[in-house]
């Protein structure tokens, strides 16, 4: 599953960030919300569901604009999907929206299925799933990756016995 964008409208205390004013503008004011419904979300959780995946990997924007009330609807809708099978969860852009890291909410509620470092590679028996972080958060959130983190993710897929790895 990907870009799944749970929204809830802020509040008045959240739009403390320029980029969440022109995000909410977006959503609220220009009709974007629209797009993104609750049914259509709890439409692609269940057809997921019903597929009983041998692996689930969410790959990222699973809120619009990394809001705590956001996260707690994602998890409470995506929660009994991720507990059917093994399961892997990374940001996207739109959960890191304001900053370069992981938010607090997204950490709290998503512990058990975020990379626990960047990069990272996740292993399910012979499938693996190599998270390296490529945005870099400003008003158009850029795609780079560091050669560091290059040199790392090489090392994680040679000393790895997966079979089958997906980049994410």
């Amino acid at each position: 599953l990907t870009d799944l964008h749970f929204q809830v409208p802020p509040k008045a205390k959240e739009l403390n960030h320029p980029k969440r004013w022109m995000g909410s503008s977006n959503l609220y004011l220009l009709g974007r919300h629209k797009k993104f419904g609750l049914n259509v979300q709890k439409a692609a959780i269940q057809a997921a569901q019903e597929q009983s995946p041998d692996l689930l990997l969410i790959t990222g924007d699973i809120t619009a604009q990394a809001l705590k009330a956001e996260f707690k609807t994602a998890h409470a809708e995506l929660l009994p999907l991720l507990e059917q099978q093994p399961s892997f969860v990374i940001p996207g852009n739109h959960d890191i929206y304001t900053s370069n890291k992981i938010p607090v909410a997204m950490r709290q509620l998503f512990q058990p299925w975020l990379p626990k470092e960047n990069p990272y590679l996740f292993q399910s028996n012979s499938i693996g799933a190599l998270y390296i972080e490529t945005c870099q958060v400003d008003w158009l959130s850029r795609g780079k990756v560091s050669p560091k983190a290059l040199e790392e993710a090489t090392k994680l897929l040679k000393n790895s016995s997966c079979h089958f790895t997906f980049l994410c």
